[in-house]
């Protein structure tokens, strides 16, 4: 018997992996991660990684490569009721196939990730780059440090709902995360034409850059969604931005939900989509410290942030404004 919270590293570019007095073996087809062992997963693989159901394992991404976008596929998936604390060390890579997120999220599964690495997740068209594929809700998210990339395909949010997906909680603390959807989701929130109640999006600290290159919001809801998160920015540097016609920088999309509450007790933020105004207080200085009830009277189904004129790269990489590029 092996005892609790044995260590498993397992280096996928070799043919066995090494464990405290044994061997794992990798076998074709996705590798499954079970309870009492903490996982350190390094190397390149087209090989899948699921937690398995039920289970809470810590698990470190050790300058990992897991690409499996030439499949229908997600590269690392949390399954029913499992919890995964995640550390990220070096660069590290997550890009799965069609209706496929990067990170799988689902609801009922919870996710904190942790550490000073890098992580690019990458979803397939209709899947977000961490959460979940076309018509799943979201589990909750943490994200307390690290370099996040979160690209999420054609309907789905960068963190949150695939298509017609809703988010669960998303909670940052901490780290630089860039998240985008690339056509009509949220950058982080839902995705397109998501029903029922969102969960909560709360920012403590931390750089922020979220965006939809179309229609959806930056941080909000996707085109067409019902519902929309409550956002609550307590610190950090926030830049939201939609690219679109019909998405707020954070709220709502126009002509479908256009309620919910926007709560900004501290940081820095700031809100661009090119459309509507950027807030501003009486003497029509910018705004930074603001509780807006969205869909108010004076703005319903209005979007109500603006900043400098730019576009996406659409690489979902960086957007391009008159300051230069950002992030830097």
């Amino acid at each position: 018997m092996q005892a609790a919270n044995d260590v498993v590293t397992i280096n996928v570019g070799t043919v066995n992996a090494s464990g405290t007095g044994y061997t794992y073996n990798l076998t074709p087809g996705a590798i499954a991660l079970t309870g009492g062992y903490d996982y350190i997963i390094t190397g390149s693989t087209t090989t899948a990684f699921i937690v398995a159901i039920n289970v809470t394992v810590n698990v470190t991404l050790d300058n990992l490569t897991i690409d499996v976008s030439a499949i229908d596929q997600s590269a690392f998936v949390l399954l029913s009721g499992s919890k995964v604390n995640l550390t990220l060390i070096g660069a590290n890579t997550l890009a799965s196939g069609y209706d496929q997120p990067g990170l799988f999220v689902v609801d009922g599964t919870t996710l904190t990730i942790n550490g000073t690495g890098r992580l690019d997740a990458v979803g397939g068209d209709y899947a977000a780059g961490i959460g979940t594929y076309t018509g799943d809700d979201s589990g909750p998210i943490t994200i307390n440090g690290g370099t996040i990339t979160a690209t999420g395909g054609m309907q789905a949010a960068g963190i949150g709902g695939g298509s017609m997906g809703t988010n669960g909680p998303i909670t940052i603390n901490g780290g630089v995360v860039e998240a985008v959807s690339l056509y009509y989701g949220a950058g982080i929130g839902s995705g397109h034409s998501a029903d029922g109640s969102a969960g909560a999006i709360t920012i403590n600290g931390g750089k922020i850059l979220a965006g939809s290159c179309e229609e959806g919001a930056g941080i909000g809801s996707g085109y067409g969604s019902s519902g929309i998160s409550t956002v609550t920015i307590n610190g950090g540097t926030v830049e939201a931005i939609s690219e679109g016609s019909y998405g707020a920088a954070i709220g709502g999309t126009i002509d479908f939900a256009a309620t919910g509450t926007l709560i900004i007790n501290g940081g820095s933020v700031y809100m661009n989509n090119f459309l509507g105004p950027q807030p501003k207080n009486s003497n029509a200085d910018i705004v930074y410290l603001n509780t807006i009830t969205l869909g108010s009277p004076g703005i319903a189904n209005q979007r109500i942030s603006e900043g400098t004129w730019g576009y996406w790269d659409y690489d979902g990489v960086y957007f391009r404004i008159d300051e230069g590029i950002y992030p830097p």
